[in-house]
C-alpha cells in the first residue's frame, strides 16, 4: 500500500495539476459506475422483462354477454406473467341507470374467464376465472403459476369470454385507439376490430441491461481516454476534436436515448418516411392522409415514446433482425408540413433500410446515425471556418439537448446545423477573409434559402451578413439583399399558407373553437393584455424554458438531469468565451449591436409564435416556447459576452473541451439509469 502512494505521488509530482485533475476524475468515473451497476443494473437485471406492452392513450369498451374478446401476440422469451387493463360497467350507459349500488348488485355474478392458450397446436396453457367483485378498475395480473404447458416462445392468443346478468358486462375492456402492436391485433367475436387490447406481457429477464452496461462503459471510458490523448497530448486542432467527440457522444444518445424520445420526433418520423414512400414510387399515405409503412416499423410504437427497459429489451433482441412483415400499413400520423431536404439524411437512410430489408431497429439507428453526419459535418465546417470562439461553438453543438436533436429524425437537426455553418461562414468573411467575393455571397444565399422555411423565425439570421466589410462596394449590397431576399423568397414559396395564418383575423374571435388562440389583429387591439401574458411567462415560465436548454430535463421533459451538472454546462459555456492573450480577438460594439438586435428578433419571433399557435387567450402564460428552439443562435448570445473584460494568460479552450465530454458522459450515464429502472 504505501509503495502505491508513492508511485501516485512520483506521478502528480512529475506530471503536475493535469495528472492529479486525470486522477481525481478516474476516482469518480470508477465511484459512479459502481454506483450505476450496484444499484440500477443488478436489482433490475433478475426482474422480469416487460415483452409487449400495450397501454397509452386507452379508451373503454363495453362488452356484451357472452362476448369473445381475443388478442394474438407473439413472443420470443419464456412468459412469466401478463396484465390486462380492465374497467367496471357502472350501468350508466344502459336505460339512463344511475344506481350504481342497484347495479352493482345485480351483477355481483357477471364474470370473465381468461385464457392463454399456444397457437401451435391449439394448447391451453392456464384459465383463470373472475367474478366482477374480484375485477379491480386498471391492470388485473394473471400468473402462469400452473401451466398445462411450458408457455416458451411463440405465438399465443388471450381470450376472453364475458357472461353477465343482462346484455351489457359489467365488466369492460381497455384497448389502444389504433394498432400499436405490430405481431398482433384484438377481435372481438371473431371480427378484428384493428386496435389492441391493452396488456402487458412479462418473460425472460433484463439481463440485457449489463450487456448494454458493459458496451456503454467501455464505449464512453475509451472514449474519454482518446479525447485526453488527442487534446493534450496530440493536441489536435478544436474541429478535428469536435469531430471526435460529436461522434462518441451521439452514438451514445442514439442508443441511450432510443428514437421517438425526442419530443415530436414520431411526427418527424412519419415525414420522412412520407417522402420516402415517394422517392420509391410507393403510396405515401392512406384514405385518410395518414403516412403508410411497413408493418415491420411499427415494432418501436407510441409506447416508446418515454422509454422504459422494455424498449432497451426490444432494441437488444432485435438489434440484427430483418424484416418480417413488407405489409404497408397506417402510421396513424400525417405528415407535418416540411420541405423534403429538412429530413434528408433521414429520408436516405429509411430508403436505404427498406431496400436492404433491414428490421425496424436498424432502419432507424441507420437514419438517426445518417443525421447526426450530416449535423456533425456541417458543425466541423462551422468551427474550422469561424475565425474565434472555436470552443464556444464547440461547447453549444454538444449540449445535451442539441446532441439529442442532432441524432434523431428532428428537423431542427438540419436548422441547428446550417445555423451553425451559417453564423461560422459569415464570421469568418468578417474577421478572417475581411470581404466576401461573389461565390460567397452564392453560399450564404443557399443556406440561407434551404435553412428559413424550415422554421421562418431564423430567416432573421441573414441580417448578419451585414457585420461583412465592404459598404463601399456594390456587390456588398447587392450581396446582402440576395441572402435576405433568399431567405424570405423560400419562406414565401414554401411557407405561405403559415403566413397567411399568421395574419388571420380568426382565432380569440373565432368561437366554438376548442383553443381560441392569439392573433395579430387581437394583440395589436388588446396590448395591456400582451404585456402582462409576457410578463407572467417570464416570471413563471423561465426555469421551464432554460432547464432543458441545459440538459436539465431532457426526452419529453421526463428524463431528469441533476442541477449540478446542468450548472456545469452554464459555466462551460461562459469559459469558453474567455479570450486568451493569444488569441485577442474581439468582437465589435457594432457588430455585438447587430448580434443583440438579432437575437431579440428570434426570441420575440418564437414567442409570438407560440402565441398564435398554442396559448388560447385565456392561459395567463404563453405555452410551447422550449429553450432548443434558441440552440441555433446560442453563439450569438454568448459572443455578447466576449471581450478584454474576461481574458487569460493561457487558452482554456481544451480544459472546457473536455469538461464538455465529462458532463456529457454523467448526463449520459443518469439517461441510461432513469430508462433501466423504468
Amino acid at each position: 500500500m504505501k509503495n502505491s502512494f508513492q508511485k501516485i505521488r512520483t506521478f502528480v509530482e512529475k506530471n503536475g495539476f493535469r495528472a492529479l485533475c486525470i486522477l481525481i476524475a478516474a476516482v469518480i468515473l470508477i465511484l459512479g459506475l459502481r454506483y450505476t451497476y450496484a444499484l440500477i443494473v443488478r436489482p433490475n437485471a433478475g426482474k422480469a422483462q416487460r415483452l409487449i406492452s400495450v397501454q397509452y392513450n386507452v379508451p373503454h369498451r363495453e362488452m356484451k354477454n357472452g362476448s369473445v374478446a381475443e388478442q394474438n401476440f407473439q413472443v420470443s422469451e419464456r412468459i412469466e406473467y401478463f396484465d390486462i387493463n380492465f374497467f367496471k360497467n357502472s350501468g350508466k350507459s344502459e336505460k339512463g341507470q344511475a344506481d350504481t349500488e342497484k347495479w352493482e348488485k345485480e351483477h355481483a355474478d357477471d364474470r370473465v374467464n381468461v385464457e392463454l392458450r399456444k397457437n401451435e397446436g391449439d394448447v391451453l396453457i392456464q384459465s383463470w376465472e373472475l367474478q366482477s367483485a374480484d375485477v379491480s378498475e386498471g391492470m388485473n395480473r394473471f400468473q402462469i403459476d400452473n401451466p398445462k404447458e411450458e408457455p416458451d416462445a411463440g405465438e399465443y392468443t388471450i381470450r376472453m369470454e364475458f357472461r353477465g346478468a343482462s346484455r351489457i358486462s359489467s365488466i369492460g375492456v381497455c384497448v389502444s385507439d389504433i394498432n400499436q402492436y405490430n405481431k398482433g391485433c384484438l377481435a372481438i367475436d371473431g371480427k378484428e376490430k384493428g386496435i389492441d387490447l391493452s396488456f402487458t406481457v412479462y418473460g425472460g429477464d433484463n439481463s440485457f441491461l449489463l450487456v448494454i452496461f458493459v458496451t456503454a462503459a467501455a464505449f464512453l471510458l475509451a472514449g474519454a481516454g482518446v479525447i485526453l490523448y488527442f487534446a493534450f497530448k496530440v493536441k489536435v486542432k478544436m474541429e478535428k476534436l469536435f469531430l471526435l467527440m460529436a461522434v462518441i457522444l451521439g452514438i451514445g444518445h442514439i442508443f441511450l436515448m432510443p428514437a421517438y424520445s425526442t419530443p415530436d420526433e414520431r411526427g418527424h418520423f412519419s415525414t420522412a418516411y412520407y417522402y420516402s414512400n415517394i422517392l420509391m414510387g410507393e403510396e405515401p399515405v392512406d384514405e385518410e392522409g395518414n403516412v403508410l409503412v411497413r408493418n415491420e416499423d411499427l415494432l418501436l410504437n407510441v409506447e416508446n415514446i418515454r422509454p422504459s427497459s422494455a424498449t432497451y429489451g426490444l432494441i437488444v433482441d432485435n438489434l440484427f433482425e430483418g424484416s418480417t412483415d413488407n405489409t404497408m400499413v397506417s402510421y396513424d400520423r400525417p405528415p407535418l408540413q416540411a420541405s423534403f431536404w429538412a429530413y434528408l439524411p433521414q429520408i436516405i437512410g429509411i430508403t436505404i433500410a427498406r431496400l436492404l430489408n433491414m428490421g425496424n431497429i436498424a432502419l432507424l439507428l441507420l437514419s438517426r446515425l445518417l443525421a447526426l453526419a450530416f449535423y456533425t459535418t456541417c458543425t466541423y465546417f462551422a468551427i474550422r471556418l469561424i475565425p474565434f470562439g472555436k470552443c464556444t461553438m464547440l461547447a453549444v453543438a454538444l449540449l445535451p439537448m442539441a446532441l439529442e436533436e442532432g441524432s434523431s429524425f428532428s428537423y431542427d437537426m438540419t436548422v441547428n446545423a446550417l445555423s451553425f455553418l451559417f453564423i461560422g461562414y459569415v464570421l469568418c468573411l468578417a474577421y478572417d477573409r475581411k470581404g466576401a467575393s461573389v461565390k460567397d455571397w452564392i453560399r450564404m444565399a443557399v443556406l440561407m434559402f434551404f435553412m428559413a422555411p424550415i422554421k421562418v423565425v431564423y430567416v432573421l439570421l441573414a441580417p448578419l451578413c451585414l457585420i461583412i466589410p465592404g459598404k463601399k462596394q456594390k456587390k456588398y449590397w447587392i450581396g446582402t439583399a440576395g441572402v435576405v431576399g433568399a431567405g424570405l423568397i423560400s419562406c414565401l414559396l414554401l411557407r405561405l399558407t403559415a403566413i397567411v395564418n399568421v395574419a388571420s383575423v380568426s382565432g380569440a374571435g373565432s368561437g366554438g373553437a376548442a383553443l381560441q388562440t392569439y392573433t395579430i389583429p387581437y394583440i395589436l387591439s388588446t396590448p395591456i393584455r400582451t404585456v402582462d401574458i409576457l410578463y407572467n411567462t417570464l416570471r413563471d415560465v423561465t426555469d421551464a424554458i432554460l432547464a432543458p436548454l441545459f440538459g436539465q430535463r431532457l426526452g419529453y421533459w421526463d428524463i431528469y438531469v441533476p442541477y449540478y451538472i446542468a450548472f456545469g454546462f452554464v459555466l462551460v459555456l461562459l469559459c469558453s468565451v474567455i479570450v486568451s492573450e493569444k488569441e485577442q480577438v474581439y468582437v465589435k460594439s457594432s457588430h455585438k449591436a447587430l448580434m443583440m438586435l438579432l437575437c431579440l428578433g428570434m426570441i420575440g419571433g418564437i414567442t409570438l409564435s407560440m402565441m398564435l399557435d398554442f396559448t388560447d387567450v385565456s392561459d395567463t402564460a404563453i405555452r410551447g416556447i422550449q429553450g432548443r428552439y434558441f440552440i441555433p443562435f446560442l453563439p450569438l448570445v454568448l459572443f455578447l459576452f466576449r471581450g478584454k473584460m474576461i481574458s487569460a494568460r493561457y487558452s482554456v479552450e481544451r480544459y472546457v473541451a473536455v469538461a464538455v465530454y465529462m458532463l456529457n458522459y454523467f448526463t449520459l450515464w443518469r439517461i441510461f439509469e432513469t430508462v433501466a429502472v423504468r
